[in-house]
């Protein structure tokens, strides 16, 4: 009889052990399922202005540019003074995109520098913008800048990277370098 109790209290158990084994399946369980977890929603780094729009279109000059090497679109060096100041806004909305602001002055024409490309780190156009807002803070640091109307704006649809920006110059076949920001 002890044998029989013994393989008895062996059978409770392993039951037991097997009904503890049966827990809900970890793929049920919201907070452990990969496949229930939504993608994170993007965000803007800290001091970055976020919008839930889509953002601005892209100015109409540059969209047949995008994509191409900037190298091959304009061939020539040119000569100008500014900087690429800060990733102004984030937007979330959409399929995302990014603001970069600057100043930028042509040393040749001694005029603000009209337009602005942006480029990844091939070297390909990946968005632009225009200049005329207005910087008084620059053309009292440089005496050179006669106009303040020197601030640039810059889209592109790329939320994450790094961005180089460059001043379009000598009459559209030059670029001067506005170093860059990280988005």
């Amino acid at each position: 009889m002890a044998r029989s109790s013994r393989r008895l209290a062996l059978l409770i158990a392993l039951v037991a052990l097997t009904a503890a084994a049966c827990s809900r399946p970890s793929w049920t369980d919201p907070e452990t399922s990969k496949a229930s977890r939504a993608p994170p929603r993007p965000t803007a780094p800290p001091g970055v202005a976020a919008s839930n729009g889509p953002g601005p279109s892209l100015p109409a000059w540059v969209i047949p540019l995008m994509g191409r090497p900037a190298a091959e679109m304009f061939p020539n060096p040119g000569a100008c003074i500014g900087n690429t100041d800060a990733l102004e806004t984030r937007f979330l909305g959409g399929s995302g995109a990014s603001r970069v602001v600057g100043w930028a002055w042509d040393t040749m024409a001694k005029a603000p520098v009209t337009r602005i490309i942006l480029v990844d780190e091939g070297g390909r156009i990946v968005g632009g913008g225009v200049s005329g807002s207005e910087r008084p803070d620059v053309r009292i640091a440089k005496p050179e800048v006669t106009s303040s109307k020197v601030g640039w704006s810059a889209i592109t649809p790329r939320t994450s990277g790094r961005v180089g920006a460059h001043g379009v110059v000598g009459q559209g076949r030059a670029l001067c370098s506005l170093a860059g920001a990280d988005l």
